[in-house]
């Protein structure tokens, strides 16, 4: 997730069950798993995330369980340094496996929620897999725990890979082929809970020149943990991440002057959009990745058809961020418009109407209801924006 809180201090961990797990979850762009905090009985809702450093739990959620926060300290997050709250000393279960003496960082994520098709209690990462090998097979959809890589039976089948883990998360270097046939290469965070492709850091992208090489690019904004951030997308002629290539895979530059990524020392962030595309093994004790291709792994990657966002807002589906120089922003599509419908018919959620965006070359019939509480109907054709 994209705060990357990797100067907070760490969690201590203590390994109360020696039993390897076996933990379902969900897809739908990162990885959801239930989990148990203190006495209560009801699961709740995390991300699992590989660029996490210590936990994260929802503010509103804290409170509700009876989570309080027993310090505060100040860490540098995707919006820059800001003070956050600390709850000390925390358990936390997840399958058959008890974790004590957590600390959760309290965060605000509703502004996260409300552009999520999936609600989010918090987030956990390395202050679980640190003490395991970790696998995760979409094909099952169950991440397993072992004590050592041999014992997983089927380990033959991956290829892998040494890895640098630095501040609890791990780098991967990858190369970059843009469109005039150059090509960059940068170690980038291996950040499963980023819901991205690529992202290259502001630096980065600056010392390389990298916009000039875009042929077509938008400006975008998106929501991180704690911050709104904007970045410049484009498209390139290929990715290659150990010893696997893909082809017409938009990426991000960051416009970001503070936080993560707006520092030096890598080039960026890999996100779900690509990692999601191997079952893998983690091995944080030996500095192993394992990577082996999935049924995701030949999807065509997603590239804008439609120049806004939606997001929820209480029990409304509303526009969110609206690309300028679009034909949406050209035919008065504003965000906060509130979305009555596509095509005639009104949907809840926002996983269905984000389907009836996705189809290229179609033309779509789009109701709002505007701040002023009038009513219109809008035509847009679903084209490539890059």
């Amino acid at each position: 997730m994209r705060n990357y809180l990797f100067l907070l201090f760490l969690s201590i961990t203590t390994f109360v069950s020696s039993q390897v797990a076996s933990i379902p979850f969900e897809k739908e762009g990162l990885v959801y798993i239930p989990v148990k905090i203190g006495e209560k009985e009801t699961p709740l809702t995390f991300v699992f995330d590989t660029g996490a450093s210590t936990a994260v739990i929802d503010k509103t959620v804290a409170k509700r369980i009876g989570i309080k926060a027993d310090t505060k300290q100040y860490a540098t997050g995707a919006s820059g340094s800001q003070e956050y709250e600390i709850a000390l000393n925390r358990t936390l279960t997840i399958a058959n496996l008890d974790f004590n003496r957590l600390n959760f960082v309290l965060v605000d994520l509703e502004e996260l929620n409300n552009r999520s098709s999936m609600q989010i209690d918090g987030i956990i990462g390395y202050d679980v897999i640190k003490e395991f090998v970790t696998e995760f097979d979409f094909a099952e959809k169950q991440l397993y725990l072992y004590k050592k890589a041999k014992d997983i039976k089927d380990i033959a089948d991956y290829t892998a890979h040494d890895i640098k883990l630095e501040n609890a998360i791990p780098r991967v270097t990858l190369e970059c082929t843009f469109l005039d046939g150059s090509k960059i290469t940068g170690d980038f965070l291996f950040d499963s809970g980023a819901n991205l492709g690529i992202l290259f850091n502001t630096p980065f992208s600056e010392k390389h020149q990298l916009e000039d090489k875009f042929d077509k690019k938008i400006t975008i904004s998106s929501r991180g943990l704690t911050a709104t951030s904007t970045s410049i997308v484009g498209l390139t002629k290929s990715v290659s991440l150990l010893g696997n290539t893909f082809t017409e895979v938009p990426i991000s530059l960051s416009q970001s002057k503070r936080g993560v990524s707006s520092q030096k020392g890598f080039a960026g962030i890999l996100g779900a959009e690509i990692i999601n595309r191997f079952d893998m093994i983690l091995d944080y004790k030996k500095k192993k990745l394992y990577l082996k291709p999935n049924s995701y792994y030949k999807d065509a990657f997603e590239v804008p058809l439609v120049g806004f966002t939606i997001k929820k807002s209480g029990e409304n589906i509303v526009i969110g961020d609206v690309i300028k120089d679009t034909e949406a922003a050209t035919k008065g599509i504003q965000s906060g418009d509130q979305l009555l419908a596509i095509n005639g018919t009104a949907h809840t959620d926002l996983k269905t109407y984000r389907k009836l965006l996705k189809k290229e070359g179609q033309t779509i019939r789009i109701q709002l209801k505007k701040s002023s509480g009038k009513e219109d109907e809008i035509e847009l054709k679903l084209e490539r924006l890059l």
